[in-house]
């Protein structure tokens, strides 16, 4: 009588242990690329949240009406972004991004820039790394002393990015701000005839949360 007892008890506890094994078992860790080159496989909704922090560099402006190329009369200043994006494909996402960004003039006023873009990037995968390879458009707030319009933005970006962990990656980038101000009578310093498209280019290092 004993012996069977003592069997279906260490049975039970078996049973009780194996289970209470698995229940507290770590999730699995993402999936990783059967080629065995270390990049994480993103598939169809999965997120992201980016925080970037660089500068900003006034190139030139592009006078519409006959071709000249002027100085901006700005120095270089800060930028700032803030971009939640969601994967199509592994290589392939979509989202918005919010950037702030400020440069000086001579007299050290400050000629602020605010864009709301839709983005679009393609990471090309070289090894290890990836090379993102992003194009965003959108409207540019801009304002300067009392004086303040919007406008149209595009923004080319390229950049490197390695990953540090399965969440988080870091990248640096390089973007060429392509922002067209087309003049109107109705805009008090900005008469018709002025119209250029101005030209800024903003480098800074960015950090990416996969979720």
């Amino acid at each position: 009588m004993i012996l069977p007892f003592f069997k279906r008890t260490l049975l039970l506890i078996l049973i009780l242990c194996t289970g209470s094994v698995l229940l507290h078992a770590d999730p699995p860790a993402p999936a990783e690329n059967p080629s065995g080159d270390g990049q994480v496989i993103h598939v169809l909704g999965d997120q992201a949240f980016a925080f970037s922090l660089g500068g900003l560099i006034p190139l030139f402006h592009y006078r519409l009406s006959n071709g000249d190329v002027e100085g901006t009369n700005l120095f270089p200043g800060l930028k700032s972004s803030l971009q939640y994006f969601t994967y199509l494909t592994n290589s392939l996402t979509v989202g918005v991004e919010l950037d702030g960004g400020l440069a000086f003039t001579p007299n050290f006023n400050i000629y602020w820039f605010l864009p709301i873009m839709g983005k679009v990037t393609y990471f090309l995968p070289v090894g290890d790394f990836t090379i993102p390879l992003s194009l965003s458009a959108g409207v540019n707030f801009q304002k300067f002393l009392e004086w303040s319009r919007a406008d149209l933005v595009v923004k080319p970006e390229i950049g490197f990015a390695m990953r540090i962990d399965p969440d988080f990656t870091l990248c640096f980038t390089a973007a060429w701000w392509f922002i067209p101000q087309i003049a109107n009578d109705t805009q008090e310093n900005f008469s018709s005839g002025q119209s250029v498209l101005a030209n800024f280019l903003d480098v800074g290092v960015m950090l990416i949360y996969n979720f």
